[in-house]
């Protein structure tokens, strides 16, 4: 759930319309976590690496937050196909 109470589904959907599965994956960490170690972290976890590797997935979108009041750093990616 988003801060403003949001899904993924409806944050994805703000930005255009999709069909088919829409993914996110989302890390949170400290200092003494790299960029390095999210990607292996989501690589090892069955369904982060599904969302990546996922063939209809045409579109992803990534940002990166630092300075968030409870973790140093937050990165999400979603992950969306194009409606035709």
């Amino acid at each position: 759930m988003g801060s403003d109470g949001s899904t993924s589904a409806s944050r994805i959907r703000r930005h255009g319309s999709y069909s088919g599965t829409l993914g996110e994956n989302i890390a949170a960490g400290t200092n003494r976590n790299t960029g390095v170690s999210m990607v292996f972290a989501w690589v090892l976890s069955p369904g982060h690496l599904g969302n990546m590797l996922r063939e209809n997935y045409t579109l992803i979108g990534t940002a990166h937050l630092s300075g968030h009041p409870v973790y140093d750093w937050i990165a999400v990616e979603n992950f969306a196909a194009r409606k035709n």
